[in-house]
């Protein structure tokens, strides 16, 4: 049994550490601890009842976000700081996971000072912004969404959101529209006030619309692959190479020449299995827990 700690106070959302833990919670072979509950994560909890958990910002933790919030089930162990403490210096953890290093370090320096190895000492670093805390390169393994040509560095290692394995359909749904009601800047096509309605319309839908917004990494594009719905992805020839990694760009490229024009491609079924076949070995949750454990 793998021991983690994973480090997050869960004041705001961040769909990277949940991605992550939700991976971690599918995984029978591991026993996650943590000081704090992460209630929107757990089932009857979700988005719908605009919950507030362990925050002084009600009106940012209003909203967790479809997709990712209200899935799991199994609760986390919780330890008390001071047994945190001796935890780490007893070396009972296998691994320490930060779930959002820009908003919580705690423990970190208890960690090294511990003499815990890089390998073992993981960063989440999940905002939109590209900058990094550089002074934790060396001694951490840092992983980070958003990553510019200006911020390349060995010691990075780039990652995006995941899928919940439970939520990527297995068989292509039927499909009725060319493209998904919604809009991405479009306030008039956020029609939808429930989870299900919401994803039922990318799952009868050949395309989905989306863009980069506060980074090139959205959610909103593995809501639409998790319903075998293709991102008619903006712009996608501009991001980056090291963000969006795992992402299956270059069919996408392929897919928006027809997308943009109206048009279904004449192998849609057989680039749909290719796209589902690599969201499967590449977006899941559990493949993200894979990634960060190098």
């Amino acid at each position: 049994m793998l021991r983690v700690l994973f480090v997050n106070n869960f004041c705001q959302p961040d769909y990277l550490a949940n991605s992550i833990y939700i991976g971690l919670n599918l995984d029978k072979n591991i026993e996650i601890h943590t000081y704090c509950v992460p209630a929107h994560l757990f089932k009857n909890i979700g988005w719908n009842e605009k919950i507030e958990t362990n925050s002084k910002y009600p009106l940012i933790t209003g909203y967790p976000g479809y997709f990712l919030s209200g899935k799991i089930e199994k609760a986390p162990y919780i330890d008390s700081p001071m047994k945190i403490i001796k935890k780490i210096g007893d070396k009972f953890y296998d691994k320490i996971i930060w779930g959002s290093i820009w908003r919580d370090r705690q423990y970190l320096w208890d960690a090294v000072n511990a003499g815990y190895k890089k390998e073992d000492m993981i960063a989440l670093d999940g905002e939109d912004f590209q900058d990094g805390l550089d002074e934790l390169f060396p001694i951490m393994s840092y992983f980070k969404r958003e990553i510019y040509e200006d911020l390349e560095n060995e010691n990075i290692f780039p990652i995006s959101f995941g899928i919940p394995d439970f939520l990527l359909l297995k068989d292509l749904p039927e499909k009725t529209q060319t493209f998904a009601t919604v809009i991405p800047d479009k306030p008039e096509t956020y029609i939808f006030d429930n989870e299900e309605d919401y994803l039922n319309d990318y799952k009868r839908s050949y395309f989905g619309n989306t863009k980069k917004k506060g980074g090139w990494d959205c959610l909103r594009h593995y809501e639409m692959l998790s319903k075998r719905c293709l991102p008619f992805f903006q712009e996608i020839e501009k991001c980056p190479k090291k963000t969006l990694v795992n992402f299956p760009k270059e069919i996408i490229k392929y897919t928006n020449t027809f997308a943009e024009k109206g048009h279904i491609p004449p192998d849609y079924e057989s680039i749909n299995k290719e796209i589902y076949d690599h969201c499967l070995n590449n977006l899941t949750c559990s493949q993200l827990v894979k990634q960060i454990f190098l």
